[in-house]
């Protein structure tokens, strides 16, 4: 696994369960980064920690655009019923968009104005910080980037979910581990279930074990994805996805994966408009071969405004199945199926 450099993110998370443990909660979070798990499990735990003995009368989530900045101030000034306070979570949201202008400088001019028994909890994977309302949250609350851990931190990460779940790996067997499934810790989360399942009462799990049941780089076969929707070839877009289902990979695991990988395309993109390759490659952290070779050419299937699009299509395909308005699965299929038919 390549190194990554010491982040600031394990100072990050110790500070905030300080908050959570000591119940010294700012008026607003921010929880923001690349890792899903960490953003979902923070929300949680925040949500929880602040709501205390309140129930679920006093918790209220806005995702999409179907509301505005009123909404949430509204929402915000009504004291919390028969409890201290009241959580307001805004997940995944047009805020952070052009489109949300307007109503984010709304909020950010009110985020100093929070009353004490209001907490309002922010998530989203890529908020623009230029905004008046990321810098507002940032000096008035708190902000976590939930980047991807240490190398360090993440091989310690996933040998406590073996523990958990009654079983061992040798050192040199989890950085294998870590190397065959990648560091997206949704997904490792799902590949240490399956194998400890698989193992059953044998506490060891083995070099073995991996190759028999993990799936190995799922973020490869996703990048092969990617580039048969770029090519408009949905059957094979849709056969490397139904293998991923048949490999148990969840159908939202697989759409992190998309749009990191969309991201991460859209990022070599601009970054090419003033920087050779190589440059390229070193500021987004990438082996110079990889980016020449398996990033660089991938971005002839997406001209103009296309990776825009197609991240937009993910964020969609997330918020559908998120408020219920589709099942996972079938809001990946469709997000594959739109993106890989051919245009006349």
């Amino acid at each position: 696994m390549a190194k990554r450099p010491q982040s600031g993110l394990r100072e990050a998370q110790e500070e905030l369960n300080r908050q959570i443990k000591e119940q010294d909660f700012k008026r607003v979070y921010l929880l923001m980064g690349e890792q899903g798990y960490l953003r979902t499990q923070n929300r949680d735990k925040l949500r929880n920690a602040v709501l205390g003995d309140g129930d679920a009368m006093n918790a209220a989530t806005f995702t999409g655009d179907g509301f505005t900045a009123h909404d949430v101030i509204s929402l915000s000034e009504t004291l919390p019923f028969f409890a201290d306070r009241r959580v307001v979570i805004l997940e995944n949201t047009f805020l952070w968009g052009n489109r949300g202008t307007a109503e984010a400088e709304r909020l950010a001019a009110y985020i100093k104005d929070i009353p004490e028994t209001t907490v309002l909890i922010f998530v989203e994977e890529k908020p623009k910080g230029t905004t008046k309302l990321y810098k507002q949250i940032k000096k008035y609350g708190f902000v976590l980037n939930c980047e991807t851990p240490s190398e360090r931190d993440m091989a310690a990460w996933t040998a406590g979910r073996f523990r958990r779940e009654g079983h061992r790996i040798l050192p040199q067997t989890l950085s294998f581990f870590l190397s065959y499934v990648g560091t997206d810790m949704l997904a490792v989360e799902n590949e240490v279930c399956k194998l400890c399942s698989y193992a059953g009462e044998r506490e060891e799990i083995t070099k073995e074990d991996i190759q028999t049941i993990s799936s190995p780089l799922v973020r490869d076969q996703i990048f092969d994805m990617i580039s048969a929707i770029g090519e408009k070839n949905p059957d094979r877009a849709m056969k490397i996805y139904m293998d991923l289902i048949k490999l148990q990979t969840p159908p939202p695991v697989i759409l992190s994966l998309m749009t990191r990988q969309y991201g991460q395309l859209l990022q070599a993109k601009e970054l090419l408009q003033s920087h050779p390759d190589r440059e390229a490659a070193q500021l987004m952290g990438l082996n110079p071969w990889v980016f020449s070779n398996r990033i660089r050419p991938m971005l002839r299937y997406y001209q103009g405004e296309s990776l825009v699009q197609a991240l937009d299509s993910c964020m969609q395909a997330g918020m559908d199945f998120r408020s219920g308005r589709a099942d996972p699965q079938i809001a990946v299929e469709r997000l594959i199926a739109a993106n890989s038919r051919r245009t006349a």
